[in-house]
């Protein structure tokens, strides 16, 4: 039967099922070749911009159906790691190389089912102890402000939160510190902190692979035992200073916000960690009746709340969104009744006085107080 006839009768096409399902990777050898000629065309424009774009091409057609790459994986992280690791690869060559890493991590990520995102493929990079240092050492000699590569501190940062895996104290790596008399090198830890730190500050992507690996780091023991009480200062103060709801003041804001959305609530991180050891860690529930009525909550967390309710009107999309998330984050931290506060105050971006902007951040903030579960049933019946 023609494909004709089957439109005729009703019938879908086979031609279009054929289409629509894959069922392997055929492109293998073309990728091979692609991989294998990027020494020779990596300091040609043009040449690289087509190599480039014909890979996209290539990924994009596995969106659907990431899980036929998976076999693929491991040989393709394999080339582009051998010529990272080369000593004689040029700095263009390393950069393209990431690059093809950040898509092949893109096309492993980009459908709603697959909600493993790029983990299956990080997990292939290799994480032991000896790849801590070159890794850090590679990532540090990165610009931030370089936005061509910023696909190289993307994965690096991703690569660092695998290798922060490793089940031995990171102080194992640091040996004799003192290596001459009054001259000290920063500890391993140390420097991952800086890092990380520095890069929740930048606007690329990179900031969120940045909190990652906060998110990773943090939660080891000897970290935590060390590190977290600082960290989080850090944070607070951060936040406390960025006192406009600038462009940068957005970015830098949602940066530290995001290095701590992987915890459950910075009391049982303060009490965990032994910083605060007559804390109590009680998880954040706004249906319990026990919480208790005297809360010392920092000024500083009072007046991040209030810039973010500023946010929720500001003439900038991006600005709003970010307001509207960094209120969620906040609110999941704070006790009941203060919780509730900041809904009410919310509510009151829906007036007939505020502008459209108002109207949108407001719906932006109850979206996300929605999803994380704290709009009490009491106050459905508002607005």
């Amino acid at each position: 039967m023609s494909v004709m006839e089957g439109v005729s009768n009703g019938e879908e096409p086979e031609v279009v099922v054929q289409a629509c399902m894959l069922s392997e990777f055929s492109e293998s050898t073309e990728v091979r070749a692609l991989f294998s000629s990027l020494p020779d065309i990596h300091h040609d424009a043009a040449s690289k911009e087509d190599t480039i774009e014909r890979f996209v091409v290539i990924m994009d057609r596995y969106q659907e159906q990431p899980h036929l790459l998976d076999p693929h994986l491991e040989w393709m992280l394999n080339m582009l790691l051998e010529m990272i690791r080369n000593e004689k690869s040029p700095p263009l060559l390393v950069h393209l190389c990431f690059k093809f890493l950040y898509i092949i991590s893109k096309a492993r990520r980009c459908t709603a089912l697959n909600v493993r995102g790029y983990k299956i493929f990080m997990q292939l990079f290799p994480h032991e102890v000896s790849d801590v240092q070159p890794v850090l050492d590679l990532l540090c000699r990165q610009d931030p402000k370089d936005t061509e590569t910023w696909e190289t501190r993307y994965i690096l940062l991703l690569w660092l939160s695998m290798t922060c895996l490793i089940p031995f104290d990171l102080s194992r790596l640091d040996g004799h510190l003192s290596t001459a008399p009054g001259l000290n090198r920063e500890s391993i830890m140390d420097r991952i902190l800086a890092v990380a730190k520095s890069f929740l500050r930048v606007s690329d992507k990179s900031r969120d692979a940045a909190s990652v690996l906060v998110s990773k780091f943090v939660t080891r023991p000897d970290v935590k035992q060390k590190c977290l009480g600082d960290f989080l200062d850090w944070c607070l103060t951060t936040i406390s200073q960025t006192s406009e709801m600038t462009m940068e003041g957005t970015v830098t804001l949602d940066g530290a916000l995001q290095s701590l959305r992987g915890s459950r609530s910075l009391v049982v991180n303060l009490a965990e960690s032994s910083v605060t050891g007559s804390v109590q860690a009680t998880k954040p529930d706004l249906d319990s009746a026990s919480l208790e009525e005297d809360y010392d909550i920092p000024q500083e967390v009072e007046n991040v709340i209030e810039q973010l309710l500023v946010g929720l009107k500001d003439k900038e999309t991006i600005v709003r969104w970010s307001s509207a998330k960094g209120i969620g984050r906040v609110t999941g931290r704070l006790p009941k009744e203060l919780a509730d506060d900041v809904v009410e105050s919310v509510l009151e971006c829906f007036s007939f006085q505020e502008t459209d902007n108002a109207w949108h951040g407001g719906c932006l903030a109850l979206a996300e107080l929605g999803r994380r579960g704290l709009l009490l049933p009491s106050r459905l019946s508002d607005g």
